[in-house]
């Protein structure tokens, strides 16, 4: 009978303490940021429509935030040493900068959209996590990262996991047995080639239908039908605007590999081993992606006016074909 409320089981057990500025603050260039900055290079002005990125001091110490960085960064071998992942001078353009500033803004405002419940009828769409590197169809490159991030999104509010290596995925009656009017995102890992991702536009634009094994069949509301996080190894097939208009892509490059794995640069595995120091990190850069997601729809800097900045899509589309 509350005007609001929170579900006990959704309040995360952890003492997160605010930091004093945003991890991450992004800025659109245009006019106006040339004249609240008027010591920017006037290189600046071949970029404008690009964002400007400036990370806090805190930042550095954030292993969730770097990992974010180097899984948008595809011109990684211009400035670490790939043998010895050692820093050589970075002799990446500014061009090449301000697209790995764009791949992480683009995750950030992924997480942002999967983190709030509300549904906007103009911006339904499933995340979808792609290899950026460009393969042969069938080739697998995986264990860049995708997983990760949503295990991640698990850690901030109640998601449900599918493994979805099933031939006949689509086909299972009970897929979402475990979803229910808590659950608020649904984590489809490593669809295979093909899958029909037809199956799920009326999850991503209405309304969730769940069997239960042993109990009756019930639809979520579209209020309560949780958004989806999907990941693959491959390329969803449809080209049509029907197919598009349900579908925000991310895309992760081959900094990370099975030869060279998160713990490999910061020590520990995530999540499991981190300390209250890294957790707060953590949820302090979470809260940061939801802010940027509110900020860029207000702004209008997404795609349709919407709060999700694409990334730059030439591998992607490159990897469709």
């Amino acid at each position: 009978e509350l005007t609001n409320y929170v579900w006990k089981d959704k309040i995360n057990d952890f003492q997160a303490k605010l930091l004093p500025e945003p991890m991450v603050k992004i800025e659109k260039i245009d006019e106006d940021f040339f004249i609240r900055y008027p010591n920017t290079p006037p290189e600046y002005r071949d970029f404008i429509g690009q964002f400007d990125v400036e990370l806090s001091k805190e930042s550095s110490e954030c292993h969730f935030l770097q990992f974010m960085i180097n899984t948008g960064d595809f011109f990684w071998r211009k400035h670490i040493n790939e043998r010895t992942r050692e820093a050589i001078p970075d002799a990446r353009t500014k061009e090449e900068l301000f697209e790995t500033n764009l791949h992480l803004i683009s995750k950030m405002t992924a997480l942002g959209y999967l983190f709030h419940k509300y549904r906007d009828k103009s911006v339904e769409k499933a995340i979808i996590a792609m290899d950026g590197k460009v393969s042969e169809v069938g080739e697998s490159n995986g264990r860049t990262g995708k997983s990760i991030l949503g295990f991640a999104v698990g850690k901030v509010i109640p998601s449900a996991y599918i493994g979805a290596k099933a031939k006949d995925l689509t086909e299972d009656p009970f897929l979402f047995e475990e979803v229910n009017e808590k659950i608020d995102n649904v984590f489809i890992d490593d669809v295979r080639p093909n899958i029909d991702f037809e199956f799920f536009f009326p999850i991503i634009t209405g309304k969730m239908s769940i069997n239960q094994k042993g109990l009756k069949k019930f639809t979520l509301s579209e209020s309560d039908t949780p958004k989806i996080y999907l990941t693959t190894n491959h390329a969803i097939n449809g080209s049509t605007s029907s197919f598009k208009d349900r579908q925000s892509l991310i895309a992760f490059s081959d900094y990370y590999s099975d030869h060279h794995k998160p713990i490999d640069d910061f020590g520990i595995n995530f999540f499991d081993e981190w300390d209250e120091k890294q957790y707060n990190y953590f949820y302090n850069f979470m809260a940061n992606c939801l802010q940027l997601y509110f900020q860029a729809a207000a702004e209008g800097w997404g795609a349709n006016g919407s709060g999700l900045i694409e990334p730059p899509t030439q591998l992607l589309e490159t990897r469709r074909i």
